[in-house]
């Protein structure tokens, strides 16, 4: 549903010359973007509270692998530091949702044809940090929940998240935060 919602939006941006098929792909975007939200809360809603007992390193790799199809190309990820003994179930739970929603968002958003994640922790924090060589931040936000959902669970998790443009000025960081004591 994700590849078929960006192929639209990309078919909109052709369709710009005429505005009553432009719009009906909007709509069936919308939609698209509705039905994909309805099935992540049925997901969660039956997942169970433990997961499973793959490693979070083997967990953010099958996150990674799932939306490769939808990305440009593979995300480029890095780790560092022992993610799988310093990160409690709790963390890792709303990490996985975290690097989901961030590489959906450089699918949906981006237009980029390279993406980075970078995954740390340390003894004080975990720290997240998806980049992206894409169009960079819009002048006006979106009317999506994305973005406020991922510092809503940094905030819960007495971390913080932010959005920032690329120093080079080409793309998107995104980091996010949080102590693991």
């Amino acid at each position: 549903l994700l590849a078929t919602g960006l192929s639209l939006q990309e078919t909109i941006r052709r369709a710009e010359d005429q505005p009553d098929v432009a719009s009906r792909l909007e709509q069936a975007v919308d939609d698209i973007d509705a039905t994909v939200k309805e099935i992540r809360s049925t997901i969660f809603g039956l997942q169970r509270n433990d997961t499973s007992d793959a490693s979070l390193r083997s967990r953010i790799l099958d996150v990674a692998s799932d939306l490769t199809a939808i990305l440009p190309t593979a995300p480029r990820i890095g780790f560092e530091g022992a993610l799988d003994t310093m990160v409690s179930d709790e963390i890792a739970d709303h990490l996985i949702h975290v690097v989901r929603e961030a590489l959906t968002n450089v699918a949906k958003h981006a237009r980029a044809t390279k993406v980075d994640l970078r995954l740390s922790v340390d003894q004080q924090r975990l720290f997240l940090q998806v980049s992206d060589d894409g169009v960079g931040l819009p002048t006006t936000p979106g009317g999506g929940f994305g973005l406020s959902n991922l510092r809503s669970r940094a905030t819960r998790l007495g971390g913080d998240c932010e959005v920032t443009s690329r120093s080079d000025g080409r793309g998107t960081v995104l980091i996010w935060r949080v102590p693991v004591r």
